[in-house]
């Protein structure tokens, strides 16, 4: 298994795709494509799961408080140097995401033609910032944002960077 350590995302007009570039554990780096379908998949999956394991039975309360943890994770967001591939690289489809799911931590593992599964594991803020860039991509590519709680939107008012290092 090969673990994320960084991840690029743009969005990429002429595919209508989310490319990332992510650099491993072992220093390679992997490009992929991530389609809106799939996207808008991971985002409700992520986003329910988020209000869930905040525990908040009251909608009103648990979205005003999502809200200011997604603003505060938001302005957290440390810039770091982008992953820069080798365009000459092929780029994988992401064919399904499997999703290792815990109170504090979540993993994230990108099924495609590769022969190894690419794989990240994030805490709740870095989960937190890793949609604010999803967020950030959806809304270049003018991609429909109904699958985004109104908490998320938001909390992503604070300015975001592209880039993170996990």
């Amino acid at each position: 298994m090969a673990k994320i350590t960084s991840i690029t995302l743009s969005y990429v007009q002429a595919e209508d795709r989310i490319h990332f570039a992510s650099l491993l554990d072992d220093a390679r780096t992997v490009r992929m494509w991530l389609t809106q379908r799939l996207a808008r998949l991971l985002v409700r999956a992520l986003a329910n799961h988020m209000e869930k394991a905040e525990g908040i039975p009251l909608p009103t309360v648990r979205d005003a408080m999502m809200a200011q943890e997604q603003a505060q994770a938001v302005s957290n967001i440390k810039p770091s140097r982008p992953v820069v591939t080798d365009p000459d690289v092929p780029v994988h489809l992401v064919t399904n995401i499997t999703l290792k799911l815990s109170a504090e931590k979540i993993g994230l593992f990108f099924e495609s033609d590769l022969d190894f599964q690419p794989s990240i594991v994030l805490d709740r803020t870095l989960v937190r910032q890793w949609l604010s860039m999803l967020h950030r991509q959806f809304e270049t590519a003018s991609w429909p944002l109904d699958v985004w709680p109104e908490w998320m939107i938001e909390g992503n008012a604070a300015p975001a960077s592209s880039a993170t290092r996990h």
